[in-house]
């Protein structure tokens, strides 16, 4: 598919199917986001991979409408990087390039999602959406996760 034909017809979709993904796309696609450009080549993008119905309940709390999602991709900015703490936390002109680094991995992510028949919808978990239920302690619990996978 021509990629300007690709960007035409990719949609965010709320409605899913339940029919599961297989393991060499959830891969391939991980690959695009990682292939992403990132600022000053830092490289502090993390992908975590949710699969298992109960580590995806805790999300679609949030997000009613991923009911049926085979997969949920999160993305984590490493700030433990010494050049994420110099670059984004002390340069006030440059705080937001890691916005901007997981923009493009999203965007390369959905791309080529569509490209091999898998449609996806981008979203995000701010704090926001932590600050509704004092008692749910989500990003603990996918921080954990994620340390397991390091």
């Amino acid at each position: 598919m021509k990629l300007l034909n690709l960007i035409k017809e990719r949609r965010s979709i709320r409605i899913f199917t339940g029919e599961k993904i297989p393991e060499k796309d959830i891969s391939k696609i991980i690959e695009a986001g990682i292939w992403a450009p990132t600022g000053c080549n830092n490289q502090e993008l993390r992908f975590l991979v949710l699969s298992k119905e109960n580590e995806m309940q805790e999300v679609i709390r949030f997000k009613p409408f991923f009911k049926g999602v085979s997969h949920i991709v999160l993305i984590f900015c490493d700030m433990s990087l010494p050049q994420s703490k110099e670059l984004y936390r002390k340069n006030h002109f440059s705080s937001h390039l890691s916005d901007f680094d997981t923009g493009l991995a999203m965007q390369n992510m959905v791309l080529q999602a569509k490209s091999i028949g898998i449609d996806s919808c981008i979203f995000n978990l701010s704090e926001m959406h932590y600050k509704r239920n004092k008692n749910l302690n989500l990003q603990q619990r996918i921080r954990k996760q994620f340390l397991k996978l390091l």
